[in-house]
């Protein structure tokens, strides 16, 4: 795979796009490759690593905000 078809840049013009097409787009591919990226596992991989990640940083500032608004609500 080309340094311009890298699976995370994939991934994340996929996972940053509101449509397949705009990600399309974004990496100036055709349709057809486009397609057949997709159904890579390296792409399969890349877009459920950098979901996860995506996941457990949202997770964890959901904790901490929790946790700063728990401390401020018993100091009232």
């Amino acid at each position: 795979m080309t340094k311009a078809l890298d699976p995370h840049r994939v991934a994340l013009s996929i996972l940053s796009s509101a449509t397949l097409e705009e990600a399309r787009s974004k990496l100036n591919i055709s349709r057809t490759k486009f397609w057949q990226l997709r159904q890579k596992p390296e792409i399969k991989n890349a877009l459920n690593e950098i979901s996860s990640h995506i996941y457990d940083e949202s997770l964890a500032t959901v904790m901490h905000d929790t946790t700063e608004n728990l401390s401020i609500l018993k100091n009232l």
